[in-house]
């Protein structure tokens, strides 16, 4: 929670390794064993734009995951 009594639901400082973790983490939730960028937006604690800030593509941080690139 932050000072006023939020719950962060995000990231708000991540690594590489945080970011990898995350991927990981949405594709146990989902079940699956790779992941759109509607996933990631829509359940996922970094925004697609972090992911390819990072990675460069989805499709990176999927392999670096070891999920099945989109």
């Amino acid at each position: 929670m932050n000072k006023k009594g939020f719950k962060i639901d995000f990231l708000m400082d991540h690594t590489k390794e945080d970011i990898l973790s995350e991927v990981k983490r949405v594709a146990k939730l989902l079940g699956r064993d790779t992941l759109t960028k509607k996933d990631i937006e829509t359940h996922g604690k970094c925004s697609y734009g972090v992911i390819n800030k990072n990675f460069g593509s989805l499709r990176v941080a999927l392999e670096q995951a070891n999920l099945k690139p989109t």
